[in-house]
């Protein structure tokens, strides 16, 4: 489980386009891609979303 004061000292990046996504890991931040139609076949090591509600889980630590 992350603690609060983890996740202030993060800087998350969330993002649709996964040129942008990964520019943002790029320059040190945490990258989220939102999964839309336009970015379901790139494959990367960054995390994917498909909700907000899985965006905040992911920040918190209750979803890989």
């Amino acid at each position: 489980r992350v603690h609060f004061k983890e996740i202030i000292l993060r800087r998350f990046w969330i993002e649709d386009k996964w040129e942008n996504a990964v520019a943002g890991k790029e320059l040190g931040l945490d990258s989220i891609i939102m999964a839309h139609g336009h970015n379901i076949n790139r494959l990367s090591d960054i995390p994917r979303a498909h909700n907000w509600k899985s965006i905040y889980n992911k920040i918190i630590g209750n979803e890989n």
